[in-house]
């Protein structure tokens, strides 16, 4: 994924998605400090999507499934982990690391603007 960041421009100011993400995590510290550590079950089933959103696009044509699942299961992860008010806490930034995942090469945007090209 990096790889792509530093080779097409479209990408590049991906480098700093997670540092912003780490800062929006880092303005609510003691807040997520105060929370108690009570782990959920609801991640199980979001953390075992992922891994099988991960599985799928390892065995699939496009690494799109392969990116994204690294935040389903960052995100089942916290729910499992650290409970619900943690996961409600930190929901935004973990919603905003969508935002460094390369959109899939014949779909999405980048495939909608070159349609009327190809006519």
């Amino acid at each position: 994924m990096a790889g792509d960041w530093r080779n097409d421009p479209n990408y590049s100011h991906r480098f700093l998605v997670p540092l912003f993400n780490g800062y929006l995590i880092w303005q609510q510290r003691d807040s997520l400090s105060s929370l108690v550590s009570s782990g959920s079950w609801l991640g199980l089933p979001l953390l075992l999507a992922g891994l099988a959103e991960l599985l799928l696009g390892v065995f699939g044509p496009d690494d799109f499934l392969t990116r994204s699942s690294l935040i389903v299961v960052l995100a089942g992860l916290t729910l499992f982990h650290f409970g619900t008010a943690a996961f409600r806490a930190v929901a935004f930034p973990l919603a905003f690391l969508f935002f460094m995942v390369p959109l899939p090469v014949k779909t999405g945007l980048s495939w909608l603007r070159s349609v009327p090209l190809k006519r």
